[in-house]
């Protein structure tokens, strides 16, 4: 018997021998295809070592383009981090993450924090205000559904949602004033109020036009509206500088056109023409509304060129920059527009499949580059830091002087919102999650 399936063994391994060797000749006669076109690119990965964050908390909902711009879910304050996640304000602490009080059920996901206060809004439309324990400073009587944007200036919480803005009592949550564009399409979701006056934009229902519109911010009265003009870029003096946007039909007389206002009354007061390329570009590109003003110094951008001009010294559009920043190879794209520490940064093209982020001083025309190593979806920068949220999962730091890396982490996502700073911490918003890192020495 034994020597039957000894004998039954043997003659199996012989046959399967047998059928894996006939097998794979049969494979062998088969050809690897190659791709008709291929490319292959070269990335240098980063030779900084990852660290584990201080924390890292799941949520139920990941970030969507609609997130963008929109009113944040999570804000950082007096050493906690809030975030609205299933209805409920849940407030952890920021140094490791666990919870310390949770308010609440079928909040909205917004909210603002402002000088110890948190602010939001139920569903059902009230809205409320929250010390940072978590007990309640008051919940309005009138009701605002579907709110799109919370903004909070000195006593006033301003409340967006298309053509209307509510404007509550951030004391007590009475409704101040309120007012509703019946002759606007949508209203921007941005909204800023200075010298007692505030300013929002409207798009128009028949042509779609930006018309800036101002109203007195103690009663809501109009005071006056200016078509084709966007945000001011500066309120000083009684005078409001706004970017002036041609229409679809008008050629630009200039790349960038900045138009003085009356504070109170909208009466136009002077009109500066700007005009810096020596080839200008065709009449789609021909004009700008990227520009900001610090101090007597305007900055302005447009096809690959960042400028800058003194606002004092202006006689005409022939005027020539005091400065101009194009980038190594006339490749300067998506500036930050804001000068910090004296700094602009920017993105510039290479020869990777990505844009690099630089920055470059002012006052001796210092480069510095940050190494990321894959395109970056999100950018922060704070203190002496700079923070850069990679679509390949990656959020990595940088030595804001020196563009040395300083830390990088695995956070497993392609989008982020804007990243929070609070007492040494930062607080990474990561498609669904949020991410604590203590911040080093060096970046603070």
């Amino acid at each position: 018997m034994n020597k039957l399936v000894k004998f039954i063994s043997s003659a199996a391994l012989a046959l399967l021998a047998v059928g894996t060797s006939t097998l794979w000749v049969g494979s062998s006669s088969v050809s690897a295809e190659k791709a008709p076109l291929s490319f292959t690119q070269w990335t240098e990965p980063s030779s900084t070592d990852f660290i584990y964050p201080a924390w890292t908390v799941s949520l139920s909902t990941s970030l969507t383009e609609k997130d963008q711009g929109a009113q944040s879910r999570m804000a950082t304050g007096e050493g906690q981090v809030f975030v609205v996640d299933q209805g409920k304000l849940i407030a952890r602490d920021i140094t490791n993450g666990r919870i310390t009080w949770s308010f609440g059920s079928e909040l909205s996901p917004g909210i603002e924090y402002n000088q110890g206060t948190l602010y939001g809004t139920y569903e059902d439309g009230r809205v409320y205000a929250l010390n940072t324990d978590g007990t309640i400073k008051w919940v309005s009587s009138r009701t605002v559904t579907k709110a799109e944007r919370l903004v909070s200036i000195q006593d006033t919480l301003y409340i967006l949602r298309g053509i209307d803005i509510f404007a509550f009592n951030a004391k007590n949550g009475a409704l101040n004033w309120e007012y509703h564009d019946t002759f606007a399409l949508t209203g921007s979701k941005e909204l800023t109020e200075q010298d007692g006056v505030v300013f929002r934009t409207y798009a128009g229902i028949a042509n779609f036009t930006v018309t800036l519109k101002a109203f007195d911010a103690a009663t809501g009265t109009k005071l006056w509206e200016q078509s084709q003009q966007h945000l001011p870029i500066q309120v000083k003096n009684g005078s409001v500088y706004s970017v002036y946007e041609p229409n679809l039909f008008e050629e630009p007389k200039a790349e960038l056109t900045l138009k003085e206002f009356d504070l109170k009354t909208g009466k136009e007061k002077a009109n500066y023409l700007y005009q810096w390329s020596n080839n200008p570009a065709s009449y789609i590109r021909g004009y700008t509304d990227n520009a900001m003003i610090e101090g007597n110094k305007l900055y302005a951008y447009n096809n690959h060129e960042w400028v800058q001009y003194d606002l004092t010294k202006y006689s005409s559009i022939s005027d020539q920059p005091e400065y101009r920043i194009t980038g190594s190879n006339h490749d300067l794209e998506n500036p930050l527009m804001k000068v910090y520490k004296n700094l602009i940064f920017y993105q510039e093209r290479s020869e990777l499949p990505y844009s690099i982020l630089k920055s470059i001083n002012l006052s001796d025309q210092h480069t510095v580059s940050y190494g990321n190593d894959n395109p970056a979806a999100q950018i922060d920068v704070f203190g002496n830091g700079v923070y850069i949220g990679q679509t390949d999962g990656i959020f990595r730091a940088f030595e804001l002087s020196a563009g040395k890396e300083a830390f990088a982490i695995r956070s497993g996502a392609r989008n982020y919102g804007p990243t929070e700073f609070e007492q040494g911490m930062a607080v990474v918003q990561a498609d669904n999650k949020l991410i604590g890192v203590a911040i080093p020495g060096n970046l603070k």
